[in-house]
């Protein structure tokens, strides 16, 4: 489990009734450290920590689909595809690295609208947004052990947030 800071901006342009289309874009981080690790490579044993922090940034086309408006309160569905950046600086025991890498995502939701005034809502948000990272760009900058072998990571991740919404 992983928490982190998740902020963003869309930009949505009403095409229907009950359709909005636009772009998207997010950022998160988060980090976390494990420490007492220890790993034996050969007959070198090695201790230390387990840390990282990383980033994922977000841009694509979004949209939102009311499923109900009664006029104080809205109701619907969220979706974008797009493109995730990830970056990921952390420290294996003794053995800093860097993965960098890009990927597609797409994420789906569901969203709630309060109207505080006639042109802006009070918004409540859960999204679920899916990414693996498969082309891992690993840099090991101090080489004290072996390159790790990470062939994926796993970027799949639930948001809770809340916003305002200017219409």
């Amino acid at each position: 489990t992983r928490a982190g800071l998740d902020a963003g901006l869309k930009v949505h342009f009403r095409v229907a009734d009950n359709l909005r289309i636009g772009l998207k874009g997010t950022y998160f981080t988060s980090s976390n450290t494990t420490g007492n690790i220890s790993l034996t490579n050969g007959s070198q044993t090695f201790s230390g920590e387990l840390k990282d922090e990383y980033q994922v940034i977000f841009s694509g086309v979004s949209g939102a689909y009311d499923l109900s408006d009664n006029g104080s309160v809205r109701f619907g569905v969220i979706f974008s595809l797009g493109t995730c950046f990830f970056q990921n600086d952390g420290i294996f025991v003794v053995d800093t690295f860097r993965i960098n890498s890009v990927s597609y995502a797409y994420e789906i939701g569901v969203n709630i609208g309060i109207r505080l005034s006639e042109h802006l809502s009070l918004i409540g948000e859960i999204r679920y947004m899916s990414s693996v990272a498969y082309d891992l760009d690993f840099k090991n900058y101090s080489g004290n052990i072996p390159n790790l072998i990470v062939d994926s990571w796993d970027l799949r991740r639930f948001n809770i947030g809340a916003g305002l919404r200017y219409s």
